[in-house]
């Protein structure tokens, strides 16, 4: 299923961040920061290799109701690109300031489910 979509064009912001914009005006900005500045005391080519990685909606006053099934696409297009790019591991690590880290998961696992039926993830 998912093989039939197309991922929404990306933005290559600098080397680290991205952007695109959906069909419906929704514009998300992705964005990989590495982890090496809070493990300070590990050796630098092993934490150079851990990322966090945000997608932030940039336009949040913007409504958009429904599954964007592009969104899915364009975001798994902007992970395994960046993870063939050079990077060996990623950390995703949900925003819990805004207290939305409960509706991040349900996303995220819908997104998994939806990309990979035959497998279950559990917690």
């Amino acid at each position: 299923m998912a093989l039939l979509l197309h991922a929404y064009p990306i933005l290559q912001l600098s080397e680290l961040s991205y952007t695109f914009i959906t069909v419906g005006g929704l514009e998300y900005r992705c964005s990989f920061i590495t982890y090496a500045e809070y493990f300070k005391d590990q050796p630098h080519n092993m934490v150079s290799k851990f990322y966090t990685f945000n997608l932030d909606l940039v336009n949040k006053d913007f409504k958009s109701k429904g599954v964007n099934k592009r969104i899915v696409y364009t975001f798994i297009t902007i992970v395994g690109n960046f993870l063939n790019s050079k990077i060996t591991a990623v950390v995703y690590s949900c925003d819990n300031s805004v207290n939305r880290e409960a509706a991040w998961e349900r996303k995220f696992l819908s997104w998994f489910t939806y990309t990979n039926p035959s497998i279950h993830p559990t917690k």
